[in-house]
């Protein structure tokens, strides 16, 4: 009766130590939270990106605008020194006029012409036109004088819209070095937050692995202990029976007694293999490296393959992401990765390069799936 007692208080004790092992504790900050932040610092590197994009296509815009005012601006600059050499010269002839009017003979002809007139009227006719040919040369040279201004303003207006957009352009171009610079930072901060995610994966990898070895300890406790009481049991049920009974039908007990312990025995190695949720089957394998063309470091679940590189890809209908497996000759591994061709009693084991997965082929394997 006494060793019953102690079997139990054993086995509850065995019992209890697993459920207190049952739920590793973790850092404050969880691979969700770390996974979050990095979500959030993609979407802001994205709007970075869009709006740098802007303002890259707002400053070609506005280079181009540039190019056209200058051009616009030499254009006006060539055609205010057009007028001006235009109104240059018609004031040089207007000035030759002047001077002729006092040495040249042909004003003296000018004058005589006029007072050769044969009557009033002609007189007036002659005056009218020599008016209208002096009207005529000074209007030109007018709106010579006037295009001229005309054209100074515009060039004023234009040289002030080119000042206006070469600031507007230094601004964008500012602005725009600015958001690289923002979005440079962002990866930066994501480059860390992926480096804690996979520290974070690591670490829990561990404690489940540990979680695993103790689970695995304390089962085999518990079976020796159940087995060990079922041994004494049967033990103190033959003694029994061989003192009742003749010495024939001890010699029979003895016999029942062997075989009753050998079944027991099955039983409980029966009872091991299926304790707790470990599941056993046969599944197809194969094997790839982060390493192959087009592949990255980093599982479906943010695992560093660099850091953690023994994991499986599972289907999660069948496996569930985070299970431990062994998958046997091979060693433990994490299911923490998926693949498009791994569907149904499907696995994918990483190795170290393309060699090694090569090599592996595609191959049947049993696994047991340790903590589900």
């Amino acid at each position: 009766m006494q060793k019953k007692c102690i079997y139990k208080f054993l086995f509850g004790l065995c019992v209890g130590t697993s459920l207190l092992v049952s739920k590793p504790v973790y850092a404050n900050i969880t691979q969700e939270q770390v996974q979050n932040d990095i979500s959030t610092l993609e979407t802001q590197i994205d709007q970075f990106v869009t709006e740098i994009s802007t303002k890259e296509q707002d400053l070609v815009t506005f280079q181009e605008n540039i190019t056209t005012l200058t051009n616009q601006i030499n254009q006006s600059t060539d055609k205010v020194a057009e007028l001006e050499g235009i109104v240059k010269i018609r004031k040089d002839q207007a000035r030759k006029r002047l001077v002729a009017l006092q040495t040249d003979d042909t004003v003296t002809n000018f004058i005589h012409a006029l007072l050769s007139s044969e009557s009033l009227v002609d007189f007036f006719e002659r005056v009218t036109i020599i008016s209208e040919l002096q009207r005529a040369t000074n209007e030109k040279l007018e709106n010579a004088q006037k295009s001229v201004h005309e054209l100074k303003q515009l060039k004023e207006t234009q040289a002030s819209q080119l000042n206006e957009l070469t600031r507007i352009k230094t601004v964008l171009h500012q602005e725009t070095e600015a958001l690289k610079k923002q979005k440079q930072e962002l990866f930066h901060v994501l480059d860390n937050n992926r480096d804690r995610l996979a520290q974070l994966a690591q670490k829990k990898l561990e404690e489940q692995m540990a979680l695993a070895q103790r689970l695995h300890l304390t089962r085999q406790e518990s079976s020796s202990v159940a087995q060990v009481q079922r041994q004494d049991e049967q033990s103190q049920s033959s003694h029994t029976q061989l003192q009742n009974t003749t010495q024939l039908a001890t010699t029979k007990a003895m016999s029942y007694a062997v075989s009753s312990q050998i079944r027991p025995q099955e039983t409980t190695q029966q009872q091991i293999a299926t304790q707790g949720n470990e599941t056993e089957f046969e599944v197809e394998a194969t094997a790839y490296s982060y390493t192959e063309p087009g592949l990255t470091p980093y599982t479906a679940t943010g695992i560093d393959l660099r850091i953690n590189p023994k994991v499986i890809a599972v289907d999660p209908s069948v496996i569930k992401l985070g299970s431990l497996v062994h998958v046997h000759g091979y060693g433990v591994y994490l299911a923490a990765d998926t693949g498009g061709a791994i569907k149904g009693k499907r696995i994918d084991v990483h190795v170290g390069t393309v060699a090694e997965a090569n090599h592996f082929g595609r191959r049947k394997v049993k696994i047991t799936i340790l903590k589900p």
